[in-house]
């Protein structure tokens, strides 16, 4: 098992340029879409933002990663990822 953890992860403010919306923001700044839409109440937003809008971005793709590797073939069999609020995201891959 490997595990990841950052205590410096937090949000940043960041202010919405021309045409962006928050999957391009996601994208650009390679943080996790739905955190971004979650902390700013943009879950059913999908067109562009408003320029000059100040909105909260995470530093970091995750807080903390949990890794479970198989020992014979040294690949992943289990990835879970964490924000603040907890269990964000887990993967489970077959060998």
């Amino acid at each position: 098992m490997l595990q990841y953890e950052n205590p410096a992860y937090t949000y940043v403010e960041y202010t919405v340029g021309v045409k962006e919306t928050a999957s391009s923001i996601a994208a650009k700044l390679i943080v996790n879409d739905y955190l971004l839409r979650h902390k700013n109440d943009l879950l059913n937003d999908f067109g562009y933002l408003k320029k000059g809008k100040k909105i909260l971005v995470p530093n970091l793709y995750c807080k903390k990663a949990v890794i479970f590797i198989d020992e014979k073939l040294m690949l992943p069999v289990s990835v879970s990822l964490y924000d603040d609020l907890g269990l964000f995201l887990h993967c489970q891959f077959a060998v």
